[in-house]
C-alpha cells in the first residue's frame, strides 16, 4: 500500500496509483485503500475512500490485454483532494472495510460465475456430440461435475449469507473453483475443435484468450488458496 492520502483541514490528498481497475475508463467513482498513516502497524494505517473519477488529477491508463480489449486500467492520483466525507468507515480502518468489499464481491459473484461457466458447458456438449475417445468424454464429465459442485458451494455460501447476514468462505472457493474450470474447459474445446480450433477467431477463441486472465482477477488463485486454507481448514496463516 503505497497510494498515500494526507488529511488537511476537511478531505484528503491522495498521491500514488492503483493498478488493474475494472473498468475504471467509464467509472464515475473508485473505491480506493489509501495509506493515511506510515507509521502505524501492518494493516492498521489504512483508510478507505470512495473517489470521484472525474476529480483533478485524477488519469486513467487503459491496459491492452491479449483479447485486445481494455477492461483494467491504471490509475495515477496526483494531489487529487477528497472530502472527508467520501471516507467510507473511521480512517485507520480501511483494511476491515476491504475485507468486507471482497467478502461481499466474492460471495455474489459465485451465482454469476456459475450462470456463465453453465453457458459454457452447455456449448461444450454441443460440441462434444459424437465424441468417442474415452479420455475426452472423461473429460468433458468432469466438467459438467464441476459445474454441479460449484452449484452446490453456491448454495452453502447462499444459506452462511441468510443466517448471518455475512458470506463466508464459500465464495473464495467458488472464485477459486470456477477460475480453474473455465481455463480447462475453453481449452478442451479448442481440442475438441481440432485443426480447426488452431484457426478459431469466434467465441471459443475469445473464451480461451479471456481466461487466461480468470486466476488473477478478483483475487489470485494463490491468494483465495491461502483464505480457504485458513478459514475452511484452519490452518495457520501463512508467513
Amino acid at each position: 500500500m503505497r497510494t498515500r492520502a494526507e488529511r488537511r483541514d476537511g478531505h484528503y490528498v491522495v498521491n500514488g496509483q492503483k493498478v488493474w481497475s475494472s473498468f475504471a475508463h467509464i467509472a464515475d467513482f473508485c473505491i480506493l485503500v489509501t495509506l493515511s498513516d506510515p507509521d502505524a502497524p501492518r494493516y492498521q494505517g489504512l483508510t478507505y475512500l470512495i473517489v470521484d473519477m472525474h476529480s483533478p488529477g485524477v488519469e486513467v491508463r487503459p491496459l491492452r490485454q491479449i483479447t485486445g480489449e481494455a477492461e483494467f486500467n491504471e490509475i495515477f492520483f496526483t494531489d487529487v483532494e477528497v472530502p472527508v466525507e467520501n471516507r467510507l468507515g473511521e480512517e485507520g480502518e480501511g483494511w476491515q472495510v476491504a475485507m468486507t468489499t471482497l467478502l461481499h464481491e466474492r460471495g455474489t459473484l459465485g451465482f454469476a460465475l456459475t450462470a456463465v461457466l453453465e453457458v459454457s458447458v452447455r456449448k461444450l456438449l454441443v460440441l462434444a456430440e459424437g465424441v468417442e475417445d474415452a479420455d475426452l468424454r472423461q473429460r468433458i464429465a468432469r466438467e459438467w461435475i464441476e459445474l454441479q459442485a460449484l452449484r452446490f458451494t453456491n448454495y452453502r455460501s447462499l444459506t452462511t449469507l441468510m443466517k448471518t447476514g455475512i458470506p463466508g468462505p464459500e465464495g473464495s472457493i467458488a472464485k477459486l473453483q470456477w477460475s480453474l474450470a473455465n481455463q480447462r474447459l475453453t481449452k478442451l474445446a479448442r481440442e475438441l475443435l481440432g485443426h480447426d480450433g488452431i484457426v478459431d477467431d469466434g467465441w471459443w477463441n475469445y473464451q480461451q484468450l479471456r481466461s487466461r486472465g480468470n486466476t488473477i482477477e478478483a483475487g489470485t488463485s494463490e491468494v483465495l488458496r491461502n483464505i480457504v486454507a485458513e478459514r475452511v481448514l484452519g490452518l495457520p496463516r501463512s508467513r
